[in-house]
C-alpha cells in the first residue's frame, strides 16, 4: 500500500509488518492483530543527519542554504508549484525565490470562505497580494481555490476517514483541504513544495532531542510530487542549522515537547527570525495567528463552521461532529492519543522519531 516513488520524505504507519498511509487502516489492523501501530520516518532522512557537523546558525546563512536549494530544484525540475498560505514558512520560500529571480510556475492557496468573506480569508490575503505582484513575471499563475458545499460530499460516506483518497496520515481536517484532489497528475519532472513544520524538540532524561511527530507532517503521506522543503534529506545542512538555531534560542520552558505551542507571542516572533524565516509584516499573522491551533479552536475552522451555519447547513456541522465522536469512541481503546474536545477529535503525537543533539 505504501508507494516509495516521487516524494522526498517517505513516511508510513506499520502494524505487524503491513504498511499503511492512513492511520485508521493501521489502527484497524492493530485491533485485528493486537499488535502496535508504529509511525516510520524515511530512514534516508535520518541517515542524512547522522554525523553531520554543527553548521553555522546565523539567519543569513540559513537563508543562503534555502536559496541554494531553490536554485538546485529549479535546475532539476521543469515545473515547481508551491502550496502557499502566505504564512511564515511558505512566505519565506516565495520571498527568497522572488528576491533571487527564481521562477515558480504556480502558487496554490486553498481559501476558507464560501463567499470570499475577507474576515474568513484574512490569513491568506496579504500573502496573495504579495504573490500577485509577480504573476506573469516570476510566478506563472497564482491559483486560489474557493471551497464549495459539494466539497464535503465525502461526509456521506460511512467511515470515510479510512479511505486514503480522503485522509492521508492521521488528521481529519474539518475543512476539505486534502491536496491530492487539487494537484495535477505528478511526474518526475514536476514537484509541489510545502514548507510545513518548524523544528521540534523533546526533553528526556535531562537531554534534548530533535523529534519528528506524525501530526501534522503525515497529512502529505505518500502523495506523489510533494516536496518537503524544510525536511529534506537532500539538504540536511538546512535541517541541522534550523534545529541548532532552535536549541540556541529555546525560551525558558519546562515543557517536555518544545515547539511553537510552548512559546509565548514574543518568543515565537523571536524564534521565527532566528531560524531564518521572514515575518509577513502583518502583526495579526506573525503574532496572533502563528502556529497551529487545535481543530476546534483554530480560527479558520471556527469561521468555516460559522459560514456553514449561515448557509443553513447546520446539518453538515452536526455530521462532522457525529463522525469525530464516532472515531473517538471506536479508536480510543487502541490509541490513547485521541481526545474529543467540543465534539471534534484531536490527534496528539501517536508516535515520535527522535535524534540526540
Amino acid at each position: 500500500m505504501h508507494n516509495f516513488n516521487l516524494t522526498n520524505l517517505h513516511q508510513w504507519f506499520e502494524c505487524d509488518g503491513v504498511k499503511f498511509n492512513n492511520l485508521y487502516n493501521g489502527l484497524d489492523h492493530s485491533i485485528d492483530t493486537q499488535q502496535y501501530c508504529f509511525y516510520h520516518v524515511d530512514p534516508f532522512l535520518i541517515e542524512s543527519l547522522q554525523g553531520i557537523k554543527r553548521p553555522k546558525t546565523d539567519p543569513s546563512y540559513i537563508q543562503s542554504l534555502m536559496i541554494k536549494q531553490l536554485k538546485k530544484l529549479r535546475s532539476e525540475y521543469e515545473e515547481i508549484r508551491l502550496l502557499y498560505t502566505g504564512g511564515t514558512d511558505s512566505f519565506t520560500i516565495l520571498k527568497l525565490a522572488m528576491d533571487n529571480g527564481i521562477y515558480i510556475d504556480e502558487t496554490i492557496t486553498h481559501l476558507v470562505s464560501f463567499t470570499d468573506d475577507p474576515k474568513s480569508n484574512i490569513e491568506y490575503l496579504p500573502g496573495l497580494q504579495y504573490a500577485k505582484q509577480y504573476e506573469n513575471t516570476l510566478i506563472g499563475k497564482v491559483t486560489t481555490i474557493t471551497p464549495k458545499i459539494s466539497d464535503l460530499d465525502y461526509l456521506k460516506t460511512d467511515r470515510y476517514y479510512t479511505n486514503p483518497n480522503y485522509v492521508r496520515g492521521s488528521v481529519l481536517w474539518i475543512r476539505p483541504v486534502n491536496v491530492c484532489q487539487w494537484l495535477p497528475t505528478s511526474n518526475k519532472k514536476s514537484i509541489t513544495l510545502t514548507g510545513h513544520e518548524k523544528p521540534q524538540l523533546i526533553r528526556q532524561d535531562g537531554k534534548l532531542y530533535w523529534c519528528m511527530i506524525d501530526k501534522p507532517m503525515d497529512e502529505f503521506m505518500d502523495i506523489p510530487g510533494i516536496y518537503h522543503f524544510f525536511y529534506d534529506k537532500n539538504n540536511p545542512e538546512l535541517m541541522a542549522a534550523q534545529i541548532y538555531a532552535t536549541v540556541d534560542n529555546i525560551p525558558n520552558t519546562s515543557s517536555r515537547f518544545i515547539n511553537f505551542s510552548s512559546y509565548n507571542t514574543h518568543e515565537r516572533s523571536n524564534m521565527i527570525e532566528k531560524i531564518g524565516l521572514f515575518k509577513t509584516g502583518r502583526k495579526y499573522i506573525d503574532d496572533a495567528l502563528l502556529g497551529k491551533g487545535m481543530h476546534g479552536k483554530n480560527i479558520k475552522n471556527r469561521r468555516y463552521i460559522k459560514e456553514l451555519h449561515k448557509q443553513g447547513r447546520s446539518d453538515i456541522v452536526d455530521r462532522i461532529k457525529q463522525i469525530h465522536t464516532e472515531l473517538y469512541n471506536y479508536y480510543q481503546i487502541v490509541d490513547p492519543n485521541i481526545s474529543l474536545i467540543d465534539g471534534i477529535s484531536e490527534m496528539t503525537a501517536s508516535s515520535v522519531k527522535k535524534k540526540s543533539l
